[in-house]
């Protein structure tokens, strides 16, 4: 799937990076992990890798020991 095919609050991992999920926005994405905003521009036509809330959920407990309701606080605040 490509960058421009995804629909606003979709997690995506660019070229098969899932250690630094993103969020599509209305304008660009948000890298969930670091909370850096990025506009779209030179991602258009990159090949994406769709994550689902649920694998977001087990990657971070594993990773970063955060709860589901602190995931879903992070995505929620990104997501503005």
């Amino acid at each position: 799937m490509k960058f421009i095919e995804l629909t606003v609050g979709t997690i995506f991992a660019i070229e098969g990076s899932r250690s630094y999920p993103k969020l599509k926005l209305n304008q660009g994405y948000v890298d969930i992990r670091d909370e850096i905003y990025k506009d779209s521009l030179n991602f258009l036509d990159r090949d994406v890798e769709i994550i689902t809330k649920e694998d977001l959920h087990n990657d971070f407990q594993t990773r970063f020991g955060m709860s589901r309701s602190e995931t879903d606080q992070l995505l929620e605040k990104l997501s503005r």
